[in-house]
């Protein structure tokens, strides 16, 4: 089923990537094999939560870092490694699960672009790989290949990673954030780079962040959802097409959940119905019209209890932890046994009794009750 006019430009992708990942950090290849459908991480056990990190040059097959966190608080992580986002003191791609050094207590993780944080017991924060923008928050722009403490966070809830540039909850519902701002992301039109973090004004009593590319959402206590940062080409709509100030988006109330995708984003509200926003170039609204819009229903999801973006779909979870996906395709990764997408809605037959989902171009990655990792797309370790 075609998607778009560039599907086959994507099934092209698709076929070389199931057959090798290049890998261009250090100019080495390395080779891996990829699945169109979810298949069990072996060696992983205890894992509570994954995350997924992309290469801020997008298009580069095999692009991605992925995380998983046990319930001991050890982190491990496999795949691109240019920039020592694998966090074990080195520069050297893996295909098999690593331990994340230095890092204990961890209560929660995510990805950005060639970076990851980690939010501790302590309520601290932790981030390590690309920093060329200061998005690690360490006062400084170098890489860095083992944990380092983001200066001047406590009292932490959860983070979120986009590209060069990074946001922290706090429990008092600020949000805070460091990194690049040249479209924006930290919240103001000043368009100055910040190596720590700063509090974004006008946003108060947020319960969940998320963001994509430089772009960041906040969920209100209110149910309503506030964006910041870069107004993409194909989110036109919004009210101020020029500024980077937080903005309540339109149309939006009793809403839950939220995550966000490359152009669009997506909502879970209290009725279990799930709404998107912006492009629909690659049917992320679950449909073949190709166009932007602001927030449209979901035709086909009922009864969801909580959703997960990647940068051209999204993915719902029914209550029986069952897995929906929708959407065009990055390496395989909507997990229905092709490399094309799919233009609405489709259960993942593997995925059953799943608790969380994370992903980034090229890999999707699932955890499910028993504390296994299901992963699918290019890599595969």
């Amino acid at each position: 089923m075609n998607i778009c006019p560039n599907t086959n430009k994507y099934i092209q992708l698709g076929i070389i990537a199931l057959v090798f990942i290049i890998v261009i950090s250090g100019c080495t290849r390395s080779i891996s094999k990829g699945s169109l459908t979810p298949v069990k991480v072996e060696g992983l056990t205890s894992i509570i939560s994954v995350a997924a990190a992309n290469r801020v040059e997008n298009g580069n097959l095999g692009n991605s870092s992925v995380y998983a966190l046990k319930a001991d608080g050890s982190i491990w992580a496999w795949g691109n490694n240019g920039c020592g986002q694998l966090g074990n003191n080195s520069n050297t791609n893996s295909t098999v699960p690593v331990l994340v050094e230095n890092l204990s207590g961890v209560t929660s993780v995510t990805g950005g672009f060639e970076a990851a944080y980690a939010v501790t017991k302590d309520s601290t924060v932790r981030a390590w790989g690309n920093n060329q923008s200061g998005q690690l928050g360490d006062d400084s722009t170098i890489n860095r290949a083992i944990p380092v403490q983001v200066q001047g966070l406590d009292s932490v809830s959860a983070v979120a990673g986009g590209n060069k540039v990074a946001y922290a909850l706090k429990m008092d519902g600020t949000v805070w954030a460091w990194g690049d701002n040249s479209f924006g992301q930290l919240g103001n039109d000043y368009g100055i780079t910040n190596l720590t973090p700063v509090q974004i004004s006008g946003l108060n009593n947020i319960t969940t962040i998320s963001c994509a590319l430089n772009t960041g959402y906040g969920l209100h206590s209110s149910g309503h959802v506030w964006t910041w940062g870069e107004r993409p080409v194909h989110q036109s709509w919004y009210a101020s097409n020029h500024s980077h100030i937080p903005e309540k988006i339109p149309g939006l109330n009793d809403v839950i959940a939220i995550a966000a995708g490359g152009a669009s984003g997506y909502a879970l509200k209290s009725d279990g119905s799930v709404w998107a926003w912006g492009w629909n170039g690659e049917a992320e609204f679950g449909s073949l019209e190709n166009t932007e819009t602001a927030p449209v229903k979901i035709q086909g999801l009922t009864d969801i209890t909580a959703i997960a973006a990647r940068s051209e779909g999204g993915y719902a979870f029914k209550p029986n932890g069952e897995v929906w996906s929708w959407g065009g395709v990055f390496g395989g990764n909507v997990g229905n046994n092709s490399i094309e997408g799919s233009g609405f809605p489709i259960a993942i037959p593997e995925l059953k009794d799943c608790k969380v989902i994370a992903a980034a171009d090229y890999t999707a990655l699932a955890v499910k009750d028993d504390g296994s990792v299901w992963t699918w797309g290019v890599v595969v370790p």
